[in-house]
């Protein structure tokens, strides 16, 4: 996930400047919420991902047991835009 945050950082000028130009954002605005916002919120998920322990051990509702927990990591896949829609990236995840 990090690593596709480097996608959008990496046109974010462009990104925040075709914003700015279409909907008479200004370019400063558009700077932060187009060309940075989506890639810092793709690298905020992806921290919380690391964070999240693989298994958790929780107490059961009867006394002396204890439900364990555990969080198989997905596949994230990515698909880009069509020609129709060539900047859209869709974000699937499969186990």
């Amino acid at each position: 996930m990090r690593a596709l945050a480097d996608e959008p950082a990496a046109r974010g000028d462009d990104t925040a400047r075709l914003v700015s130009n279409e909907n008479g954002m200004p370019i400063s605005l558009a700077r932060v919420a187009e060309g940075q916002g989506p890639a810092a919120t793709l690298r905020y998920y992806a921290g919380l991902a690391e964070a999240m322990p693989a298994e958790e051990r929780r107490p059961a509702n009867q006394p002396g047991r204890v439900t364990v927990v555990r969080r198989e990591p997905g596949r994230l896949r990515v698909h880009r835009g069509d020609q129709a829609r060539p900047g859209r990236v869709r974000l699937r995840l499969s186990r």
